[in-house]
């Protein structure tokens, strides 16, 4: 379980982005799975699994930087639990406005909701 940073063409969200001092544009939450292979679990239009080699091909570059969890190594219920919050919010659609709400999610807030649910 790892999350992933990505670089996008889409000069909206650069913009946005640039005004949080940030170098990436986009984040997705990373589980490896469907016979071993890796997919992200990203807030595009909707919420869904995507390749990873997909969303790598589509991204600047592609580029994309990995980041996992400071202590490193989550337990087998963590990673179980983590996929269980995760399968909540397929499915939902991409919030445009950036909210809180959790009817419609973007990116950020996905992994942010993913991580605080299953691991606090």
């Amino acid at each position: 379980m790892a999350i992933l940073f990505f670089n996008l063409h889409n000069q909206n969200k650069v913009w946005l982005f640039n005004k949080q001092q940030t170098h990436h544009t986009v984040i997705w939450v990373l589980f490896f799975i469907k016979n071993g292979k890796p997919y992200v679990f990203e807030s595009a239009s909707k919420v869904v699994y995507t390749p990873l080699h997909s969303r790598i091909a589509r991204g600047k570059n592609k580029n994309y930087v990995i980041k996992r969890l400071k202590n490193g190594k989550l337990s087998n219920n963590e990673i179980v639990k983590l996929k269980q919050v995760a399968s909540v919010f397929e499915g939902r659609p991409y919030d445009i406005w950036f909210g809180w709400d959790n009817k419609y999610i973007y990116c950020s807030e996905l992994v942010w909701e993913i991580y605080d649910n299953a691991l606090t």
